[in-house]
């Protein structure tokens, strides 16, 4: 197992043709990733960076790509999406800053849209395989996706709106959760979940505090694990 100390974090930036490295500069970054069918975000801040840098990533839309981990291991990829806004200032008198906000596949989430007719006999995965082909075009590629059955539609399908909304029809049709996971597009079925090692978690492998139980499930804090995605399997054992 991986030592999980003196941490490692890497951060880069690719749009018009360059790729900017920002990891040698302070870099403190939250992430939120879930399955609930919207892009994962993520608020990262950079400290000093040079005006030409902040200029440079002055674009939305740009790809940014955040890797972490443990330097006995080396960082892993844990996020990465498009920019959507940035903002840089002052925090002191001698210390600037670049925030950046940025969003997993948010411009294939809001501005991807489907128009095509399937005739009869198609089946759920032509239909996520139409959509797919949309995303692409913004730059979201195929991930994982479960064997959605064999069933053929008695008639012809007309696929028509945003691609979310075609998705999000898909996954109630088939009983998954649909995603959009560091520029993929992820169905897992909802009683199963992403292919995989199942993670152990405990006192030694990171686990924080104790395991909470409430309504909706379970809460547990751990060190940072970059091998954990949404969908992930995990066992606590504890």
């Amino acid at each position: 197992m991986t030592r999980q100390w003196l941490r490692e974090v890497k951060l880069t930036v690719e749009g018009g043709g360059t790729v900017t490295e920002l990891s040698a500069l302070r870099i403190r970054f939250r992430t939120m990733q879930n399955n609930l069918q919207r892009p994962n975000s993520a608020h990262i801040t950079i400290t000093n960076p040079s005006t030409e840098t902040s200029q440079r990533l002055k674009k939305e839309g740009q790809v940014v790509t955040l890797e972490a981990g443990y330097q006995d291991g080396g960082p892993s990829v844990i996020y990465k999406g498009n920019i959507i806004q940035k903002r840089s200032g002052r925090e002191n008198p001698v210390e600037t800053y670049l925030d950046i906000l940025a969003g997993d596949g948010d411009q294939a989430y809001n501005f991807a849209t489907v128009s095509k007719t399937l005739s009869a006999g198609s089946t759920y995965r032509d239909q996520v395989d139409v959509v797919a082909a949309e995303m692409k075009k913004h730059g979201v590629e195929v991930g994982h996706i479960p064997d959605l059955g064999d069933k053929k539609m008695p008639r012809g399908r007309t696929l028509f709106g945003m691609a979310r909304d075609v998705m999000r029809d898909i996954a109630m049709s088939t009983g998954t959760s649909w995603s959009i996971q560091d520029g993929k597009l992820t169905m897992v079925k909802n009683q199963e979940f992403m292919p995989g090692d199942v993670h152990v978690i405990n006192s030694t492998t990171g686990m924080i505090g104790l395991p909470e139980q409430t309504l909706d499930g379970i809460i547990v804090r751990m060190l940072l694990n970059p091998k954990i995605k949404p969908g992930s399997k995990i066992k606590i054992d504890q």
